[in-house]
């Protein structure tokens, strides 16, 4: 069967299928990691979990931006730690499992070391 299988067709095509959890439009991908917020469980691989938490931290991302009626550039022109940025860095923070380096480097706010106490004072001032 094996032997059919690889006289059959083009190897490649299956090539997708084996390396990769979903088969299907990064449409229908981003819809899977969002209903899968909170439903992770411990059978879950690691890669799962990770892009499940990028996908709610761009739902975090973009909800803010719309109620603060600010745009994606808006995070680049941006300050780089104006009280807007700090306080959705906290939510991802809190929410999320992303690094303070990746949530740094999402909103554009500089270097893992120069936000982290920005950060803790923030908290500390806000919550």
């Amino acid at each position: 069967m094996e032997r059919r299988r690889a006289e059959e067709g083009d190897p490649n095509q299956w090539k997708g299928m084996r390396r990769g959890w979903c088969v299907g439009s990064p449409q229908f991908k981003q819809a899977l990691l969002e209903r899968l917020h909170g439903n992770l469980g411990p059978d879950h691989a690691g890669r799962i979990r990770q892009e499940a938490s990028q996908a709610r931290a761009e739902a975090i991302i973009a909800a803010e931006l719309r109620k603060l009626g600010r745009e994606e550039a808006g995070l680049r022109q941006g300050a780089k730690v104006d009280a807007g940025k700090l306080a959705l860095a906290a939510r991802l923070r809190r929410e999320t499992t992303l690094t303070i380096q990746q949530i740094a480097d999402r909103l554009h706010m500089g270097s893992r070391k120069s936000v982290s106490p920005k950060l803790q004072a923030w908290k500390r001032s806000n919550e």
